[in-house]
């Protein structure tokens, strides 16, 4: 998308979630998006991992560090993630329980539960090792937060907003070994012919739905197509359609338009 919109003021994941909750969403007859508060609008624009960096706008510059919990949502997208991606590069055969044994983190956690179990069938094994992992980045983040709130003496919010940078973290003894397995899982599955091919297909998928709907934005549903004919710019209205689609939505889309056999 952001090579679509390269001309057209581009796109960033935080600047379009922050688009749809404040312009998109319709919930109210005063006004266009949601009641959300200040903080929670801030924890969206603000929002950062490995592959979210928050880019400045206007009314959130100079606030501060953003709130615990706005922080604590940062960490809980990366533990979601990993282990997510553990489960289904496991279930996809993509990574191997051998192959994760060679990470020292996934090695320690398996030997505990053959410890606490015995030998295992490949699916409950698989389960039992991903359970831990999780509990132990949650045990660890809660307990090196706790220790950086009482080592700053963080005790209202003014404090967060002051000295709150990286408050929410794991422990210097957890963090290289979360590095060492996400940089398994980079090389071994994110890197994958598999993954790779498909990112290559999705990328053409959207590339070619933009340029359709640019061509002849008619395609585009009524609710879209009426604010082209406004003083809406197409480009940017097209990138709202493309961006609230899911996968397969996204595909059925692709079909319809560039498959002669398929019904429209």
């Amino acid at each position: 998308m952001n090579r679509c919109m390269a001309e057209h003021g581009g796109f960033d994941h935080n600047h379009q979630s922050y688009r749809t909750v404040t312009l998109l969403e319709h919930r109210y007859p005063e006004f266009p998006g949601l009641n959300l508060t200040f903080e929670v609008l801030e924890g969206i624009v603000k929002h950062s991992s490995e592959y979210d960096a928050p880019k400045a706008i206007p009314g959130f510059v100079g606030t501060g560090f953003p709130t615990v919990e706005a922080q604590i949502v940062n960490l809980a997208d990366e533990i979601a993630y990993t282990n997510h991606d553990l489960d289904d590069g496991l279930q996809s055969g993509m990574l191997t329980l051998d192959g994760l044994s060679t990470v020292g983190l996934w090695r320690t956690t398996a030997d505990q539960v053959r410890s606490a179990y015995g030998d295992l069938p490949t699916k409950p094994l698989k389960h039992q090792i991903i359970r831990r992992l999780i509990h132990r980045f949650i045990t660890d983040l809660l307990a090196e937060t706790t220790d950086r709130i009482d080592a700053r003496s963080i005790r209202t919010f003014a404090d967060v907003r002051r000295t709150g940078k990286e408050l929410v973290a794991f422990s210097s003894a957890l963090a290289p070994q979360i590095g060492e397995l996400k940089s398994y899982l980079f090389k071994h599955l994110y890197r994958h012919y598999r993954v790779v091919r498909m990112a290559d297909k999705a990328q053409r998928v959207i590339v070619d739905l933009f340029n359709a709907y640019r061509k002849n934005p008619q395609m585009l549903p009524a609710e879209y197509y009426e604010q082209i004919c406004g003083d809406q710019p197409p480009e940017r209205l097209i990138c709202d359609y493309l961006a609230g689609m899911t996968d397969r939505f996204a595909l059925d889309e692709y079909r319809k338009l560039f498959d002669p056999q398929e019904k429209v």
